[in-house]
């Protein structure tokens, strides 16, 4: 009757290795980086022999429905740094392998990371009035800039009057504004 043969197939098996989901071991905070939290991971025992693996790290806010992914190359199964982090706020990871080609693997268990709280920085416009000239009360109005970030979720103001050697406190508080008596010889 006749034969027929196609072409031959060639598979590489590591292109259709589907691996088993990471496990992240810990969540922390690297001391001096603000803002970046390293998640330390593993996979199975039986892949150590792999140098260099692709990771979906995804992440977002617990009080947040947003989810974000990022794509990155790891070399020799370093842990897997993540920035640009919002300050005093706690995250919930999930990570997900495959070799480059290759299947993703399952998304891992979910973990959680808190960035720590940073000291507010940057200005803030500032406004001020003679509440009662006798008794010298002034009251200081004031609102955070385009450049000012909280960088946490409980923010306190500590206003300061003098020179940064000789300086003493004007007044503390959680507020926009404060009222406190001007020492005598203050000059307005």
């Amino acid at each position: 009757l006749g034969s027929a043969t196609s072409d031959s197939l060639f598979q590489d098996p590591m292109d259709a290795v589907k691996l088993d989901p990471p496990n992240i071991q810990s969540i922390r905070t690297e001391d001096g980086k603000y803002g970046c939290l390293i998640i330390e991971w593993t996979v199975s025992d039986s892949l150590d022999w792999v140098g260099e693996l692709e990771v979906d790290l995804r992440f977002k806010a617990t009080d947040s429905e947003r989810w974000t992914t990022e794509r990155k190359t790891v070399v020799d199964w370093k842990p897997v740094q993540q920035c640009a982090l919002l300050h005093g706020t706690e995250y919930e990871f999930l990570m997900r392998v495959r070799l480059d080609p290759g299947f993703w693997s399952d998304w891992s268990r979910g973990s959680k990371g808190y960035m720590l709280e940073k000291a507010p920085s940057g200005k803030l416009s500032l406004w001020w009035r003679m509440m009662d000239e006798q008794s010298r009360v002034l009251q200081l109005v004031w609102k955070p800039t385009s450049q000012f970030k909280a960088n946490s979720k409980n923010v306190s103001y500590h206003v300061f009057h003098g020179s940064l050697s000789a300086r003493t406190t004007f007044c503390r508080t959680s507020e926009m504004h404060c009222e406190a008596c001007l020492p005598r010889g203050t000059k307005k």
